[in-house]
């Protein structure tokens, strides 16, 4: 599976739009071998470069968008001040 893909997955926070991607890239099946330390006889996923995949892709997504809605609020306030 190809990175680009997870472009075309999102959501309206980061806790869904986590969901989303997890769901893409993985079945079911697979998630109920993992938990995210390897506890209980399961493998970790915190040791996958999934993890790096994922997290990377989320936090970029979102890092973006509080960026963009700052800088939209910013310039907004900007042009207000101006008038």
């Amino acid at each position: 599976m190809q990175t680009a893909y997870l472009g075309l997955i999102g959501g309206l926070s980061i806790r869904s739009t986590t969901a989303a991607v997890m769901k893409a890239v993985m079945t079911t099946e697979l998630a109920r071998l993992f938990n995210f330390c390897g506890l209980r006889g399961k493998q970790g996923f915190s040791a996958l470069q999934l993890k790096e995949v994922v997290c990377g892709w989320c936090c970029a997504l979102f890092t973006f968008i509080a960026i963009s809605t700052l800088y939209r609020c910013w310039y907004k306030c900007k042009l207000n001040s101006e008038v």
